[in-house]
């Protein structure tokens, strides 16, 4: 893959810019692991491609900033931290930042976007040196037209019906809510509101409606997971994960997740996947570009109320999601949109999508 070309097609810097690249790294009680190694390396090979840019361009690029990792995923990270320069110092030189992570940064880099004029960053947690050859060597063009259709397709929505490949079917409340997309373009002036994105990208999401007005979260049903290498079955009620049943496995660490912190309960994502080019590994990254998924846990930072206090203890806050993809455990039969006139779209049937 020429990683120029992708940083071109995705951000295309231009003059003005100051990028920065961020990776975090191995301490005390969190080790080091050969994909950690290697996503190190890429940081060092992306910074070298911006530099490669700018010389002929004449943006800047500033050193990479190197942190210590959090050990868990949206875990909140000091802006204090960083070498040779923290996090925040970087960050206000900067107007463009990738972070290549183990541990997923991406609430920090979604609100430094928001609250920043002119800044601009991707989140790249537990991305594979590999993913350069299939989600990240995408037609990010494709990707882009794919994403504008189903933005298009969710707007003025209030639910989805989605029932699974095991009979199972669950009803999600997008009552309320905005539709967001990464869609594998950010450059300078585009979403001027949320100028962030995931890479790999290709993906349209809302946060399902969580019951914080006058009325109820009409999201219930129930939903097969495949969660921490247990087959398992949810029960929502009211956008709530209520009841955890054993499936094709005992459900008992499944069980325990959502025992610790009831903040773990909340649905907090529904989202359709829109790069073909992605695969299904077991990376979540890469894994809910390939096609719909949901999430359970924090929600603040893509558009919902659900945040880090919310949660009894920091070391609790997550963000977990699960894909019904193509080569997952599960997939999705059929899934529909209902709209605020009580129309319907077809989305996907036979678990194919109908609409690209």
């Amino acid at each position: 893959m020429n990683i120029e070309k992708l940083l071109t097609d995705v951000f295309n810097p231009q003059a003005n810019d100051v990028a920065v690249v961020l990776c975090d790294i191995p301490h005390t009680n969190i080790e080091d692991n050969s994909k950690w190694y290697e996503r190190r390396i890429m940081a060092q090979e992306w910074r070298e491609a911006f530099i490669s840019l700018s010389q002929k361009i004449g943006f800047k690029v500033l050193p990479l900033i190197e942190f210590p990792a959090s050990g868990a995923h949206s875990k909140n990270v000091p802006m204090e931290l960083g070498t040779p320069r923290s996090i925040d110092s970087a960050f206000a030189q900067s107007t463009l930042a990738v972070a290549l992570t183990e541990f997923s940064i991406t609430p920090l880099l979604m609100n430094y976007s928001k609250q920043r004029k002119n800044f601009r960053s991707a989140s790249l947690p537990i991305v594979e040196k590999r993913m350069e050859k299939t989600a990240l060597a995408a037609d990010y063009k494709e990707v882009y037209r794919r994403c504008l259709v189903v933005e298009e397709l969710m707007k003025n929505i209030k639910g989805a019906n989605v029932k699974f490949s095991t009979g199972h079917d669950c009803y999600f409340d997008l009552r309320f809510r905005t539709v967001r997309k990464d869609s594998g373009r950010l450059h300078q002036g585009d979403s001027p509101e949320f100028p962030f994105m995931n890479l790999p990208s290709g993906e349209v999401y809302m946060v399902p409606y969580e019951g914080e007005k006058d009325c109820k979260s009409e999201t219930a049903g129930l939903i097969p997971a495949f969660i921490n290498n247990e087959s398992v079955v949810l029960k929502i009620a009211a956008n709530k994960i209520v009841e955890v049943s054993d499936f094709e496995t005992s459900a008992e660490n499944c069980r325990n997740l959502f025992a610790q912190d009831p903040a773990r309960r909340n649905i907090a994502e529904f989202a359709i996947g829109c790069n073909p080019w992605a695969v299904v590994t077991g990376n979540i990254l890469e894994d809910e570009k390939a096609g719909f998924h949901w999430a359970f846990g924090r929600s603040e930072h893509i558009g919902g109320i659900i945040k880090p206090s919310d949660f009894i203890s920091s070391e609790n806050v997550l963000h977990v999601d699960v894909v019904y993809a193509k080569d997952s455990k599960y997939q999705v039969d059929f899934l529909e949109f209902i709209y605020d006139d009580n129309s319907k779209k077809n989305i996907i049937e036979n678990r194919e999508y109908l609409i690209f």
